[in-house]
């Protein structure tokens, strides 16, 4: 009976010292992963205003025409629609991201898996 609680010991203290270097690393990471996060979605909205700016102009010609064609502009404005909830996705996921180094990510779910 001794063997099996000197074994849960040092099995504890082993968990335990994965656990804390682990958070300690998580942590550790946390700043930059969020300020990188923050580049990138500030690099990803410019690209979105851009892209905006550009699919704008070119359905605002196709409108100046004096005669467009119906299908191609709702085909334009679903290509657009698309662009639009990709980019949203690309935010989402950078803003998310940061996420993975938080406690419940970094630490407690690896430490659940590891028994």
């Amino acid at each position: 009976m001794d063997t099996v609680f000197e074994a849960l010991f040092f099995l504890t203290i082993g968990l335990l010292a994965i656990t804390i270097t682990v958070y300690v690393l998580a942590v550790s990471l946390l700043g930059r992963a969020v300020k990188l996060s923050l580049e990138e979605q500030e690099k990803a909205e410019n690209v979105r205003k851009a892209d905006t700016e550009r699919t704008r102009s070119e359905l605002k010609g196709k409108l100046d025409q004096t005669t467009y064609d119906r299908e191609s502009l709702e085909k334009s404005l679903k290509e657009y629609k698309n662009k639009i909830e990709k980019h949203d996705r690309t935010l989402r996921w950078i803003r998310w991201n940061p996420n993975f180094l938080k406690a419940n990510w970094g630490v407690f779910i690896p430490s659940c898996f590891s028994l």
